[in-house]
């Protein structure tokens, strides 16, 4: 398997650890919580520097790990899973187990963050939600994918359009959609995306 990820980190967690995160995003219902999108994270991570690389990279392959739309433990699951992954590492203190697993469910806020977090949890937070500032294009297929996930079958076109509008409101009211300096120069196109996904649904009422 071929990913953007330094070699001695790769090293480090080892290609059945690598593999078995791959596997991971097989799973069925899935079209934007896909292998894709962790390989979009994975080239983001790669021009970045970091406290604790291997953590946050071990975060970022398996942050969405499980994934069940609609489903509240999502992110628990998921940590679960890479600290099982990880503990057959000899490699991997407990310690660094411990640290992934924080951050994996640092993502259940969607970008909630303090302004004192450490720079390695705002840097992952931001290279998980980097899509919202995509191309338009991009975005508008990044939302749509979401949206399959969704509907129909967790819920219905109308119920999906509240709950997405409410998620759109609230990222806009939060002080930014970014966090850390190294993703600052994005914050306007995300808002700009952000603002006309919002739109076309308070169009649609």
């Amino acid at each position: 398997m071929t990913q953007p990820i330094p070699p001695e980190i790769a090293a480090a967690l080892g290609e059945p650890l690598l593999d078995a995160a791959q596997a991971a995003y097989a799973s069925p219902g899935r079209h934007y919580h896909t292998w894709t999108h962790i390989e979009a994270c994975l080239r983001e991570a790669a021009r970045l520097r970091f406290d604790d690389a291997l953590a946050v990279y071990a975060a970022l392959l398996f942050h969405d790990a499980v994934y069940v739309a609609g489903a509240k433990d999502n992110e628990a699951r998921s940590a679960r899973m890479a600290a099982g992954e990880l503990r057959s590492r000899a490699i991997v203190t407990p310690a660094r187990i411990a640290r992934v697993e924080s951050l994996i469910l640092l993502t259940a806020s969607h970008g909630a963050l303090p302004a004192q977090a450490p720079r390695d949890d705002k840097l992952l937070i931001d290279i998980d939600l980097s899509i919202l500032a995509a191309a338009p294009a991009d975005y508008a297929s990044y939302a749509a994918r979401v949206r399959d996930e969704w509907v129909p079958g967790v819920v219905s076109a109308a119920q999906y359009a509240i709950g997405r509008a409410a998620f759109l409101r609230g990222m806009l009211a939060a002080p930014r959609v970014f966090h850390s300096e190294e993703f600052s120069a994005r914050e306007s196109a995300a808002r700009e995306n952000i603002a006309h996904e919002l739109r076309m649904f308070e169009g649609a009422n």
